[in-house]
């Protein structure tokens, strides 16, 4: 049976219908017979439609070359049937063309389609001729007099064309073609498949692969760096191995070159150029080429092949005079990105990275596998995809699922179908039908095997984003390493007391970074570096994790080291009074909570210290309070601002809310019971009923609720507004006045759909229904948009506890803790 989108024509079906009602009923044996026949008619279609479908690409394709001159454009017009091709003939002439058409033609016709002939039909008839212009146009533009057809062949990786062309022009195989002066390497590396690459690297002499470009001096190996292709970089080095170490015009030899590009196959380049570059004179694992190549691994996100280069030239870190290159350091130190403390992860996330094992010897062998299958799809180049046409082109067969959209027989819409009436079954009906259900079953599958892939997707990403941490760690850990191997103590002193790499690394956030720094050198914490300590540099940072490793890193002697000044006699009070970087303090939504969280800093350092130490002066006799006071002036007011306007607003709205509570009480729905004469006078008529309960608690919740937020808002309103206010006070009577605004507004909603219920709720049995989902409106959209920041207050101010641990602990305290 065919196929189903094998396109046939009105006409075939017709004369099929006559042929088979003239054989009559009694001659048909089988179903299989039919099906036999509709695939002759379908094969013999397809073959007529290819045959007409390369005719017309050989055509398009000479009308591109021979639009050059007008001499040429008239020619053609005078001539249309005939199939220049220049690409494979040099001086063509009109009858060699025609004939070679003619025998190509009946040549095809003789053999009969494949499934794979089917995947090489392509759609070479654009609708207009703009594409074929442009190409004309960029081969007239860059493209040196005589070797246009070993340009188009090279970026097309046309390797039958191009060896043609070297028959008759060896000389061409080192010649410049471009005007950027090109050779046809070096634009087949830029364009071409590996294949033609191969081709043209075995007949190039190995000295002419040492030619450099007179633009940028960049050899044919720096293009294969640039352009990601570690499989013609092999092919190159194994014909000249100089060129590992020709640097071009920059200075750059082509593993730099290979770093700073972005390609698909960029890593397998790297690591490939990495491992035959030698470190020979002039090194560029040496001096500031070594310094700027060991930068760029980090800055590219190779840190196990930075691992492996500090290991190999430690030298990088500290040279052999003992001068330390800071270089590196400054990298990692500014790039908290690269560790897992400053990953932004969901709560989702976050769970499933912490389940996550990682083998860096294992996950640095599966990331070089999937690589590999990366740039081996990558690597053909723009042309790559030739070996799949079905993905570039669309013709008439483009669409095998549907044939009816480009097919000849939807030109008067839907085709007609055909029935067999006798047998009962739609003949022509039954691919269709067989391809909706393949369509269907697809579309069940993705629909279940969707959230699986994402699921997996997921978890590679944070697979790879947690063997990046654990890389990055192993750097940081090998180059401290380095350095404490190739220094002695007071040489590694010295360096850390004249640089900026630890202040940088605290302010960053690069917790790690700290973290192995201090394993490998404790005492660090007892060194000034740039006249402070590095204690005193975490509190001025407002970096909360890494005050904690440094205290917990020395438990035993912390009073000792709280208790340090700087030069200029500041104590870390002195430091927690100065007003945090605006990086930190635009990490907290609304000034309020900023000045609240200051104050929570300053007052969590001053529990660290002795008594004494609290009003101490430093040199230029200053006080941490009066220091705090003069620093937060201004955020201060911010803050004082943005509670009277958010207090002013909420309070309205208790205000309107406890007015309707009120008001409410006194006219219930159905209203009260009017007989003089009756014991139940003024008794509301709908007490009985279990909805009037309802409205009536709802109603009193709204309004007690209402006039308690109302009451709450105004003490914030007449607040004094001190310092102090902000840490327990202001917070506290915020937080009670936003809940009950919220819990007046849902209590004022549910009385709202009680009296409702009561007065319509005998003739309407569903009113329940659509009130309760219209009252879910408002109380969701007014969640939505204030319960975050009170779930921030809350957290701020219930749950913000800071240095809870390292509460000071006096001598006479901590021998009374001893004796009992």
């Amino acid at each position: 049976m065919a196929a189903a989108g094998e396109p046939i024509c009105h006409d075939q079906y017709r004369r099929f219908h006559r042929e088979m009602m003239s054989l009559g009923l009694q001659q048909v044996e089988s179903l299989a017979r039919v099906e036999a026949l509709l695939k002759v008619l379908v094969e013999s279609q397809l073959n007529t439609q290819l045959q007409l479908s390369q005719i017309v690409s050989n055509t398009r394709i000479s009308t591109c070359i021979n639009y050059k001159n007008d001499e040429e454009k008239h020619k053609f017009a005078t001539n249309p049937s005939s199939s220049i091709n220049p690409l494979h003939q040099p001086e063509p002439t009109l009858e060699e063309d025609n004939i070679n058409a003619t025998d190509n033609l009946a040549a095809d016709l003789k053999s009969t389609p494949t499934g794979s002939d089917n995947q090489e039909i392509t759609d070479v008839i654009p609708d207009d001729h703009n594409d074929a212009e442009d190409v004309c146009q960029m081969t007239s533009k860059d493209v040196l007099d005589g070797y246009e057809e070993l340009y188009h062949a090279a970026i097309k990786g046309d390797w039958e064309v191009a060896s043609k062309f070297l028959e008759k022009h060896p000389e061409a195989i080192t010649k410049v073609i471009t005007t950027d002066s090109e050779t046809v390497l070096h634009v087949a590396i830029a364009d071409a498949n590996l294949m033609f690459i191969e081709e043209i690297v075995k007949l190039i002499p190995p000295e002419m692969l040492e030619y450099r470009t007179e633009a940028d001096g960049s050899t044919a190996l720096h293009y294969a760096a640039v352009f990601g292709r570690a499989k013609a970089a092999e092919l190159i080095v194994n014909k000249n191995l100089k060129l590992t170490q020709i640097a071009n015009g920059a200075g750059r030899v082509p593993l730099n070159s290979a770093l700073i590009s972005v390609t698909a196959g960029q890593r397998e380049t790297v690591e490939y150029l990495y491992s035959v570059t030698r470190h020979e004179h002039p090194s560029p694992f040496s001096g500031n080429q070594g310094d700027s190549l060991l930068c760029g691994m980090i800055d590219a996100g190779f840190y196990d092949i930075a691992s492996s280069l500090v290991q190999r030239f430690p030298e990088l870190v500290v040279d052999p005079t003992k001068k330390v290159r800071t270089s590196a350091m400054n990298y990692m130190a500014e790039r908290p990105f690269a560790f897992a403390s400053g990953a932004k992860h969901t709560f989702w996330q976050h769970l499933i990275y912490s389940l996550i094992n990682v083998d860096i010897n294992s996950a640095y062998e599966l990331d070089n596998h999937t690589k590999e299958r990366n740039a081996q799809r990558g690597l053909e180049g723009t042309n790559g995809d030739q070996e799949d046409p079905v993905e570039r082109f669309e013709g008439p067969y483009r669409d095998e699922e549907n044939p009816t959209e480009n097919s000849e027989n939807t030109k008067e819409g839907k085709p007609k179908s055909f029935r067999w009436e006798t047998v009962g079954v739609s003949v022509v009906m039954l691919p269709y039908l067989i391809s909706l259900m393949i369509k269907f079953f697809v579309f069940t599958v993705r629909f279940i095997w969707t959230p699986v892939t994402r699921m997996k997707e997921l978890y590679k990403q944070l697979y790879n984003e947690k063997v990046k941490h654990k890389q990055a760690k192993a750097l940081v850990k090998c180059i401290f390493t380095s350095l404490k191997e190739r220094m002695t103590k007071p040489g590694v002193k010295d360096f850390f007391k004249g640089s900026y790499v630890m202040k940088m690394a605290i302010r960053h956030g690069s917790v790690e970074f700290v973290e192995v720094c201090l394993q490998l050198f404790p005492s660090l914490i007892w060194d000034k570096m740039g006249g402070e300590y590095i204690l005193q540099m975490a509190i001025a940072e407002r970096n909360e994790t890494i005050l904690n490793l440094i205290c917990k890193q020395n438990e035993k002697e912390k009073i000792d080291l709280v208790s340090k000044s700087d030069d200029m006699g500041n104590t870390i009070l002195h430091y927690a009074a100065k007003l945090a970087p605006s990086a930190q303090l635009n990490s907290i939504s609304g000034a309020y909570l900023q000045m609240q969280r200051e104050m929570q800093w300053f007052k969590g350092v001053e529990n660290m210290i002795s008594e004494h130490m609290k009003f101490k002066r430093n040199k230029n006799g200053e006080t941490a309070h009066g220091i705090f006071t003069k620093e937060h002036k201004e955020l201060k007011e911010s803050g004082e601002k943005w509670l009277k306007d958010t207090s002013g607003s909420c309070m309205l709205v208790a205000a309107l809310i406890a007015t309707v509570a009120f008001a409410s009480a006194f006219t219930v729905p159905g209203g009260n019971i009017s007989d003089n004469n009756s014991s139940q006078n003024g008794i509301p008529v709908f007490l009985e009923k279990n909805s009037f309960m309802v409205f009536a608690i709802a109603d009193a919740i709204a309004l007690f609720s209402s006039i308690t937020s109302v009451l709450m808002f105004l003490a914030v309103y007449t607040s004094r507004y001190a310092e102090i206010d902000f840490l327990k006070s202001l917070p506290n009577k915020l937080i009670i006045g936003l809940a009950t605004l919220f819990i007046s507004m849902a209590s004022v909603l549910v009385a709202f759909g009680a009296s409702l219920l009561i007065m319509l709720g005998e003739r309407v049995t569903w009113v329940l229904i659509p009130i309760v989902v219209f009252s879910c409106v408002p109380v969701t959209l007014f969640a939505w948009l204030q319960l975050p920041l009170f779930f921030d207050m809350i957290h701020s101010t219930y749950l913000g506890k800071l240095f809870r641990e390292h509460t000071y602990i006096s001598s006479l305290q901590l021998n009374s803790k001893k004796e009992d």
